[in-house]
């Protein structure tokens, strides 16, 4: 109540638990910054709010460093997080000392790119933290109605699939008689499950390169795979050239047809006022 910085700053330095003298109370239920407050002691106020600014700093970098995959999920930084898995650093279904998931993490930071990375890299909706709750009830306990919409579209999709799959493995024995080559092709689910391969390795593919520039990785190692960002661009910007070359082609085809238009409408007009003549 005095306002002696000096003795603060000494009483804190000195003492074996100084987070506990931070949030001692008095009888009326007063901490010692809201006393310092009230009766204006402003260096003691400031001296106070820095002290607790690097306790929760030298906290978040504790937790940082013994669950570094959550905190990025819970952030959102999703490279770091493909790192960090891809690397083996961390396992995608790996708990905290709450049982929390980084699907878990990635909901309750409402980081929807994440919540979807996740998904896709094996994360499990049915595991519980030690709540008992999935990520679906986590999600919804904290009425995150976007990661809600998120996880129930992925559970009705796994379930269509393992139905599928339940489904073409139920065959009789008059199938089992043909061969896979005289089995009749279902060309659209074909197509679609060939579409869903190409985007899902485009994906892949994307993270691979960020996790191998990440680490140093050079564009000219990727030339002698044959997936050099070069390539790509030259390969398009031919492809660009090339559609330039039929639109110019297509434009004086155009400019011809519309020339044609208007001589045939100057003709036309010519033969309706020779026609007004004659009648006159």
């Amino acid at each position: 109540m005095e306002g002696h910085l000096e003795v603060v700053q000494y009483l804190l330095s000195v003492s074996s638990n100084w987070v506990s003298q931070l949030e001692a109370r008095t009888d009326m239920g007063k901490t010692p910054k809201q006393l310092a407050k009230q009766f204006q002691r402003a260096g003691v106020v400031a001296f106070l709010e820095h002290t607790e600014w690097k306790r929760r700093l030298s906290t978040k970098d504790e937790v940082d460093l013994k669950v570094p995959g959550h905190t990025a999920a819970l952030s959102g930084d999703q490279m770091r997080l493909c790192s960090l898995v891809a690397s083996g650093v961390v396992n995608v279904n790996e708990v905290d000392e709450d049982g929390n998931t980084l699907l878990h993490k990635a909901i309750e930071g409402n980081q929807s790119e994440c919540i979807i990375w996740l998904l896709e890299n094996g994360a499990g909706v049915n595991r519980r933290n030690c709540l008992n709750e999935t990520p679906l009830d986590f999600a919804k306990r904290l009425k995150n109605v976007g990661a809600s919409k998120i996880l129930a579209t992925f559970e009705e999709e796994d379930k269509a699939k393992v139905a599928k799959h339940d489904h073409h493995q139920m065959v009789s024995d008059k199938d089992n008689l043909l061969p896979d080559c005289l089995q009749p092709p279902d060309e659209n689910a074909s197509l679609d499950r060939a579409l869903q391969r190409i985007v899902l390795l485009a994906k892949y593919l994307y993270r691979a390169k960020l996790d191998f520039f990440q680490f140093g990785g050079k564009e000219i190692e990727l030339e002698k795979c044959g997936i050099s960002e070069e390539k790509s661009v030259r390969e398009l910007a031919n492809e660009l050239e090339y559609e330039r070359g039929i639109r110019e082609e297509l434009e004086i085809e155009l400019e011809q047809c519309r020339q044609q238009l208007r001589e045939a409408n100057y003709n036309l007009d010519t033969l309706r006022m020779q026609r007004r003549k004659e009648l006159a």
